[in-house]
């Protein structure tokens, strides 16, 4: 699998993008900057789109790339959940702010909405996307992506500290996780439902007791603010050296083969 991450942060600037991977140019995983990084023809090969969970920077371009589908007579699926669903349609897609495109044009709506659950499975082509809850608002899922060759990844999503057993059964060759902010704010992020590097410590020692050894891992949701100053690098650093692990910082379209 190729793994594109179109946006890689928690804020939006000329530099950087609000969270969204693109797998194989036809899956996207969040919808922070799907307009901004891809191109109308790249638009239109989506063949799914899966959404986390309601927080805005997570569904922005879910309206925009609506009305550039409905444009080209193109459509795509949406798979989520029903509260990421009804937030768009009666907020966004309602008529007011955007049009419905959910509804239109009436034989075949840009946007095809597809109700989700945890632990379940969704084929899309050659791809498996298995939601795993997650700890953040009501109904975060984090999303496992797995192909015919037997490759697999983690995408946590916005994500705090998870239950020992999490774990237990999600063993990925990659784990793109959130890290948004730096150990200073460990208890307030702790409380907010995300992740700081000593956090993300402790995650990985649980998997690594599970499984005995740790994946590959890409943090993402970094506040670019905290990232321009070192503080987010040497705080990970420290983590890598640590667990004797490979972590890197994602960036705006910065690929990964897996």
């Amino acid at each position: 699998m190729r793994v594109r991450v179109l946006g890689a942060h928690n804020l939006s600037s000329s530099e950087t993008k609000c969270v969204s991977l693109l797998v194989d140019d036809v899956l996207a995983l969040d919808a922070g900057c799907l307009t901004e990084a891809l191109s109308f023809t790249q638009q239109c090969r989506l063949a799914a789109v899966f959404l986390s969970h309601r927080h805005y920077d997570h569904i922005r371009d879910i309206p925009a790339l609506g009305l550039n589908l409905c444009r080209q007579a193109a459509t795509t699926e949406v798979f989520c959940g029903d509260e990421v669903r009804d937030t768009l349609i009666s907020h966004l897609l309602n008529g007011d702010v955007y049009p419905r495109l959910h509804e239109i044009p009436y034989e075949r709506p840009a946007l095809r909405f597809n109700h989700i659950e945890p632990n379940s499975t969704v084929a899309v082509g050659r791809h498996v996307v298995r939601p795993r809850l997650v700890n953040h608002v009501n109904h975060t899922m984090g999303f496992e992506v797995s192909d015919t060759g037997g490759r697999s990844f983690f995408y946590t999503s916005d994500m705090g500290p998870l239950p020992v057993e999490f774990w237990s059964d999600l063993d990925p060759h990659v784990l793109i996780t959130e890290v948004t902010a730096s150990n200073s704010q460990t208890e307030f992020v702790r409380a907010a439902g995300h992740l700081t590097p000593s956090l993300l410590e402790e995650e990985l020692v649980r998997f690594r007791d599970f499984h005995g050894h740790l994946p590959k891992i890409l943090t993402v949701h970094m506040d670019p603010l905290l990232e321009s100053n070192g503080t987010l690098g040497s705080e990970l650093a420290e983590v890598a050296r640590h667990l004797d692990a490979d972590i890197q910082m994602a960036h705006e379209d910065m690929e990964l083969e897996i």
